[in-house]
């Protein structure tokens, strides 16, 4: 049978939860109301920097603190399996029937769909990403048993995208650098090397960003009524609204154009 993945959710505020905004607090809350049995785990620095093991490498070739946190959620999430989920993500009702779901589909791992930032701004842009045949998934929702092989192909992807020729151009943005070194680039061109086992949710079960035209907060209630929708990932995204502007858009969709042959083999 299917493993099934654990019951454990992990939460994450780099600077310590003493410190976590009171706009974030409701949605913490409202997780441990509707999964009373889970083991609920609330990480920071400290704590993510105490189980890094393999992971504590390409941990130390990050220049920023988001993309040590997309390397903590996944080192947690290798380490210990279970359930990844920003703060600034509603739930709308227990998860327990969704691990069920993606075991029965004789899946490991699950996957929210998603872009990188911004780019979700674009009317059409799921269209642009299917034509380059490039998968539309985020790291802010996510749920593996523990040491999946996806995990190890990330690990290894991080490192050949902060270490490959690219690298020097993405640093002319904080953005490019993050969605390409650790965050849904690196996390799209790994699943297109090791997509066992791992199971992308339809958007109306787990969305990763309101987008142009896409659902609401009140279609996402009335499909949790119906018992689809779970999860809502509004991307407060408050590390990018300062990081170089809206110019670096532009050089991610010629990346995604031009480097596609070269980048999602």
């Amino acid at each position: 049978m299917t493993e099934l993945i654990p019951h454990t959710l992990h939460l994450i505020w780099f600077q310590g939860w003493h410190q976590l905004p009171q706009q974030y607090q409701q949605s913490v809350d409202n997780w441990h109301q509707l999964h009373p049995d889970w083991d609920i785990q609330l990480w920071d620095q400290y704590s993510i920097e105490s189980l890094l093991g393999e992971w504590r490498e390409v941990y130390s070739m990050c220049y920023h603190m988001i993309s040590r946190c997309d390397v903590g959620r996944l080192a947690i999430l290798d380490k210990l399996g279970g359930v990844y989920a920003d703060v600034d993500t509603d739930c709308f009702q227990p998860l327990d029937n969704l691990l069920y779901a993606v075991q029965q589909s004789g899946n490991t791992g699950f996957l929210a769909q998603g872009t990188v930032p911004l780019l979700s701004l674009i009317p059409g842009h799921r269209r642009l990403l299917q034509t380059l045949n490039i998968p539309s998934v985020s790291n802010c929702g996510m749920g593996f048993t523990a040491r999946h092989p996806f995990l190890q192909q990330l690990r290894q992807q991080i490192h050949a995208n902060m270490t490959s020729w690219l690298s020097d151009m993405v640093h002319m943005s904080k953005a490019l650098e993050v969605v390409w070194t650790t965050g849904p680039v690196a996390v799209a061109m790994a699943l297109k090397k090791s997509p066992q086992g791992v199971k992308i949710l339809p958007l109306d079960c787990w969305q990763s960003r309101q987008v142009v035209g896409g659902p609401t907060k009140d279609d996402y209630l009335q499909l949790a009524s119906q018992g689809t929708a779970y999860c809502a990932h509004w991307g407060a995204s408050s590390w990018y609204q300062s990081a170089g502007g809206l110019w670096w858009l532009v050089l991610v969709v010629v990346l995604l154009i031009v480097g596609k042959s070269i980048l999602f083999k």
